[in-house]
């Protein structure tokens, strides 16, 4: 199925003065744009490239007017925002839905939303979430393209720390028998950290159709008073032992965490929890935590953290990946992949070569620990990823989508 994202986003600020005015630490709302005013309105505040179509309609808004991206990729760069003193940490809000033009349309899981987050005055995004739909467009009831509203509720919200690493996490509709995922993310919450002086907004939406739509509202930049920090995990890591897993994660501080909930994936987007243990609460000092996963399978596996506060807010980390029992070296996503190859290759150096399947060198390197291959200069096509170590060699084959 092809997707429609006939619109383009753009940034309102909360009035013709607020818009160029820094934000004062203690106001909890800085920027909000909740696309009400007409494209002719000459507020909107962001830079808009790319070749997808940019469409504003009250079908797309939560109240009044949205904004909607179809048939191609769109980047929507907001304007920095400042702080007139450093934040106790800060946040940026939006509202997502995945819509389509007839009841027989929605979005794939090769459709995207990119979000990035600058805390450098737009010097640099990171990539922070990437959204994404469900089925493969081949009409198959049971892998069917997904539409979601903007939604309520724990389940369609999705909090999470920036922690400039450019590795996106992965959300999306959970998968089941249903003819379309009434469940994806709607409500996304990016906590900034502490020290915040400055905050920027990038969304990249790509789609395949004019009949399919990613629409967005209701954005919303804003700075936290003082006191009001989110739990800071300074360190998550996944390893095999036999035929366990080992994970351990670690926190520089906590505020009304009430537990983590260990979550494991065979494929890196449908994730279920197998651990759960309780957070410290409220803590200034360094905690330590760890679980051993003591039935994990010997597939490739992906693990990632739910941190869920007394009031139910929660929020995910980033995606550790653990090799198939007798993997020699790492393990790499997303796989079908756009522009970034994700490779997870444990300690020590790690030579690798992208080859056409010709067998022509046409990227090489060496990784350490987490490291990304950049693929976007490649065609579209099957690749093949060569690592090696010693006089071991492993292979991976990719696929990079137009």
């Amino acid at each position: 199925m092809k997707h429609l994202l006939t619109s383009v986003f753009q940034l309102l600020g909360l009035s013709a003065v607020c818009a160029l005015c820094p934000l004062a630490v203690n106001g909890q709302s800085t920027t909000y744009q909740d696309f009400d005013r007409e494209v002719s309105t000459p507020q909107y505040n962001y830079i808009s490239t790319g070749t997808g179509n940019l469409v504003f309609s009250n079908t797309y808004g939560v109240t009044g007017a949205g904004a909607g991206v179809s048939n191609g990729t769109r980047t929507l760069t907001f304007h920095n925002r400042t702080f007139t003193m450093p934040a106790a940490g800060g946040q940026l809000r939006l509202r997502v839905s995945a819509q389509g033009a007839s009841g027989g349309e929605g979005l794939e899981n090769t459709d995207y939303m990119l979000v990035r987050v600058s805390v450098n005055g737009g010097s640099s995004f990171s990539s922070e979430l990437r959204i994404i739909g469900y089925g493969d467009g081949s009409g198959n009831r049971n892998v069917r393209d997904a539409l979601w509203s903007h939604q309520t509720g724990a389940a369609a919200t999705v909090t999470m720390n920036y922690d400039g690493n450019n590795t996106p996490l992965v959300a999306g509709p959970a998968g089941g028998g249903a003819a379309s995922r009434l469940d994806g993310p709607s409500n996304i919450i990016i906590n900034l950290p502490s020290g915040t002086t400055q905050a920027a907004l990038q969304l990249e939406m790509s789609t395949n159709s004019v009949g399919e739509i990613w629409a967005v509202d209701n954005i919303t930049l804003s700075a936290n008073a003082p006191g009001q920090l989110p739990v800071e995990l300074t360190s998550f890591t996944a390893a095999r032992h036999g035929q366990q897993v080992r994970l351990a994660w670690a926190t520089a501080s906590e505020q009304n965490s009430a537990r983590f909930e260990v979550q494991r994936s065979l494929d890196g987007k449908d994730f279920n929890q197998v651990g759960l243990l309780e957070a410290a609460g409220n803590s200034a000092q360094p905690r330590h935590y760890a679980f051993t996963d003591e039935a994990a399978p010997a597939s490739a596996l992906y693990y990632r953290l739910r941190q869920v506060d007394f009031d139910g807010t929660a929020t995910l980390t980033r995606i550790v990946a653990v090799a198939r029992t007798g993997h020699l070296m790492a393990e790499l996503y997303p796989n079908p992949v756009r522009e970034r190859l994700y490779l997870q290759a444990g300690s020590g150096a790690l030579p690798w070569r992208v080859l056409a399947p010709s067998g022509k060198v046409l990227l090489q390197g060496t990784a350490s620990g987490d490291d990304v291959i950049d693929v976007q200069q490649l065609a579209a096509g099957t690749y093949i990823l060569e690592l090696r170590r010693g006089r071991q060699r492993e292979v991976h084959r990719f696929v990079h989508l137009p």
